[in-house]
């Protein structure tokens, strides 16, 4: 829970900008209005706004409820469809994140879980390896924190913040990621991405058909929702492998037209 349910909610609020023509504020829990980096820019939410939606930490729309089994556990919303609020950057911004983009054409990978995710999500970096090794295009790996973990072959960009590595992913030809932040991210710079689910979440509900996800639906407990180990999860990641997502992912640069001939 992130960035990425921030773009949820900012997707939310741009639907009834659409048909009010007026924008939103965004309430959490507390009755209070709650604010947000990623919609900074956006003429959508405005926090004094008359109009609100509730959408916050502990407030998702996604998720009916938080349950334990014995560890925390979401209950999906099977009903909810994600749809990515766009981030809008200012020049500035753009500016910012134009003197770090590579020389094109360049993907993006992101194999972390993110610090408050569940760690359900994670494919391995052995298989990630895997898939980014001898790659047509030269791959990218966000190091957010200067500390970051990279996969090895892959060169890391250090960005100042998760704005400027948006303007980054936008003139991306790929994302190649775990379910969270950075697939919400592409989805909302509009960057073509390939996206490991497993089996905690389901992409019906938080993630994109315009996108290529890989999601069990076969196993009797996905999506599980768990935030501790999970021996599901461990079978529906072994399930995925390394040249079935690589391949996908050479299928988006095809058809892109940027697979580096």
């Amino acid at each position: 829970m992130g960035y990425g349910d921030e773009i949820m909610a900012l997707g939310r609020a741009e639907v009834i900008y659409t048909i009010l023509g007026k924008p939103v504020a965004v309430y959490g829990v507390s009755g209070n209005p709650r604010h947000n980096v990623v919609w900074e820019n956006h003429p959508a939410i405005d926090s004094t706004s008359p109009f609100h939606i509730v959408d916050g930490p502990s407030a998702r729309p996604y998720m009916f409820r938080w349950d334990h089994d014995p560890g925390p556990v979401s209950v999906w919303n099977p009903k909810y469809r994600a749809r990515a609020g766009k981030i809008k950057l200012t020049p500035q911004e753009q500016a910012e994140a134009l003197c770090l983009v590579p020389q094109k054409p360049f993907a993006i990978v992101e194999p972390i879980v993110r610090h408050g995710s569940s760690k359900n999500k994670d494919w391995g970096f052995a298989r990630w390896t895997e898939v980014i090794s001898n790659f047509p295009i030269p791959v990218y790996q966000f190091d957010m924190d200067g500390d970051t973990k990279i996969l090895p072959g892959v060169t890391s960009i250090i960005s100042p913040s998760y704005r400027i590595a948006a303007g980054v992913v936008a003139h991306a030809s790929l994302v190649m990621t775990v379910d969270g932040g950075m697939h919400h991210m592409a989805a909302s710079m509009d960057t073509p991405a390939v996206v490991v689910f497993g089996g905690f979440a389901d992409p019906q509900i938080t993630g994109y058909p315009y996108q290529k996800n890989f999601y069990i639906p076969d196993l009797p407990e996905s999506p599980c929702g768990r935030y501790d180990i999970c021996e599901h999860c461990k079978k529906a990641m072994s399930m995925i492998s390394p040249e079935d997502v690589k391949q996908a992912a050479l299928d988006v640069l095809d058809k892109e037209g940027t697979n580096g001939c």
